[in-house]
């Protein structure tokens, strides 16, 4: 440094310092913007995941809430009372001739239809349902019941609606409607009720858009939910409700059939436009709020509804013009001094982040092929066994009820020996996507062996289980499997066992029973259901062997 000062004196020296400063000033300055715009590039991005993600977790309640209200109507109309009711009306029944009053009191004051109707207003009360009604061939609802705010509509002709019309095609239908009565924004689910194969009518279950709210927790999550067609069918804020999103199709459909539907023909759009760079739809300002959110949006499994949740980003784009003040100071203060420092600590934390993340997806990796059947993606038997031996455990120290049921596909030799072993590995994977479609969360799918299943379903009485299983049988009936062109029908036999709190009989007794009423559903012809209780160890190897 002396000689330095000697030959070119102080001043170039200090001239030199002033512009180094000014250099690293404005370097530090550019990082700090450059920072400042990829911290929030990554926060805008996480706030989108977040958004999504809550919008697909909304979007499963929801499912669940809307395939319980099916199941119900759809369970409904296997009753033999209800098809002999429909039956007696015939299925070439004309609409009633008399007055709606009239025609509604005399089927209100029917001896036959009274106590049905009792019943499935106690289906309602215990299922949190809107409401439950049953009608003829015709349209003319013959019984009902419902909460106590709807006003009684036994004898309203319902031939108009979508649902209704898809019954008559022996489909399970489903539409988003105004109440014709209640007034209330619905969600209509019917099943047809079939009597020597003729169409005598429907079971219809309905649900109160508004009864959704709770599942969903709509004013935490700042989110709205559409109907089919894009209207917007639940809001915090009633002043958004028959508004449509972008993209909704509801123009498309007919004047008439939108006021059938709707009560209305004209729609008003939501505030809400893209505001990203490349006008996606993920970044949008949504002038209703005044400030600028992402929004994740994710569909409900039957796509009767779709959930938009928004996620407000004012607050970030304030915090990000502080935070770019905030490090421009410290990277301008720091930056000659541990800019070798922070390279190498930022080393070290990005390797050591990499590696813990490596090894917690390899650990993940391993649970998983651990606990999961390779070809189906069901619990393999060890896990499946690990889960009972649990529920049994907990069931004789609470007293909690549980069922287990075997499962085993009807003639899947004889898919193997027709279509092939590849088309066999296909069925037991659609054959475990549909049973897995209609399981809660906390039920469990194994696979024991081959084409040998058993489901595991706590905190379920007998008479739940009952109702599940046939629920499952039906279901993999109705759902043929799909290998390339080719579809290949199957059934299912099902044997079930309820548990008995305090047995001491253990989880081999419970498969043993199960497993001796399945050889009963086969042998008494396959694509049924046999439930049993336990008997004692000696009893079950008794039963498996007969």
């Amino acid at each position: 440094m002396t000689p330095l000062i000697i030959r070119f004196g102080i001043r170039p020296i200090l001239w030199l310092l002033l512009v180094g400063s000014m250099a690293a000033c404005a370097l530090a300055w550019v990082g700090s913007v450059q920072f400042a715009e990829a911290r929030l590039a990554q926060l805008i991005e996480r706030e989108q995941a977040q958004a999504q993600a809550k919008a697909e977790l909304a979007s499963a309640n929801l499912s669940q809430r809307l395939v319980q209200a099916r199941s119900i109507a759809s369970t409904l109309a296997q009753y033999q009372t209800i098809q002999a009711v429909l039956g007696r009306f015939g299925p070439h029944v004309q609409p009633s001739p008399l007055p709606l009053q009239e025609r509604g009191d005399r089927w209100r004051a029917d001896p036959v239809l009274q106590p049905l109707a009792r019943g499935l207003a106690q289906t309602v009360e215990k299922f949190g349902l809107t409401m439950l009604w049953v009608t003829n061939a015709a349209g003319d609802t013959v019984m009902e019941g419902h909460i106590p705010d709807i006003h009684p509509f036994t004898g309203t002709n319902y031939a108009d609606r979508a649902y209704f019309k898809a019954a008559q095609q022996g489909l399970d239908g489903h539409q988003f409607a105004v109440g014709r009565v209640s007034n209330l924004y619905g969600l209509f689910f019917s099943s047809p009720v079939l009597v020597d194969g003729q169409f005598v009518g429907i079971v219809g279950a309905g649900l109160a858009v508004s009864k959704l709210s709770p599942v969903i927790d709509i004013k935490e999550l700042n989110a709205v939910v559409t109907d089919d067609l894009g209207v917007v069918v639940l809001a915090h804020d009633p002043a958004l409700l028959m508004r449509t999103m972008p993209g909704a199709t509801v123009g498309a459909l007919p004047a008439g059939k939108r006021d059938l539907r709707y009560r209305r023909q004209q729609f008003e759009a939501v505030d809400l436009i893209p505001t990203a760079a490349d006008g996606s739809p993920s970044r949008a300002q949504w002038h209703y709020l005044g400030r600028p959110h992402v929004m994740g949006n994710h569909p409900t499994s039957d796509g009767a509804l779709r959930v938009y949740v928004l996620r407000d980003l004012g607050a970030l784009l304030a915090r990000s013009e502080r935070d770019q003040l905030w490090w421009f100071g410290l990277v301008g203060a720091m930056v000659w001094l541990s800019a070798a420092l922070a390279a190498g600590a930022a080393q070290y934390v990005i390797t050591t982040q990499q590696q813990q993340i490596a090894l917690q997806t390899l650990n993940q990796v391993l649970a998983h092929q651990a606990n999961t059947d390779a070809l189906t993606g069901c619990a393999n038997r060890r896990h499946f066994m690990h889960a009972l031996n649990q529920e049994f455990h907990r069931s004789s120290r609470y007293g909690v009820d549980f069922c287990v049921l075997s499962a085993d596909i009807d003639h899947f030799k004889r898919v193997n020996d027709t279509y092939g072993h590849a088309a066999g590995d296909e069925v037991l994977r659609h054959f475990v996507a549909t049973i897995q479609s209609h399981l809660r969360g906390t039920d469990l799918l194994g696979r024991l062996g081959g084409e040998e299943f058993s489901i595991l379903l706590p905190q379920t009485s007998e008479d739940g289980g009952a109702m599940m299983a046939e629920r499952l049988r039906a279901a993999v009936e109705a759902s043929p499997a799909l290998f390339g062109t080719t579809r290949i029908a199957i059934t299912v036999s099902i044997g079930g066992v309820p548990s008995q709190a305090g047995s001491v009989h253990g989880v081999d007794a419970m498969l043993a029973c199960a497993d001796a009423a399945l050889y009963a559903a086969k042998q008494g012809g396959r694509n049924r259901v046999v439930w049993v209780r336990q008997s004692p160890p000696e009893n079950a190897e008794k039963e498996r062997a007969g």
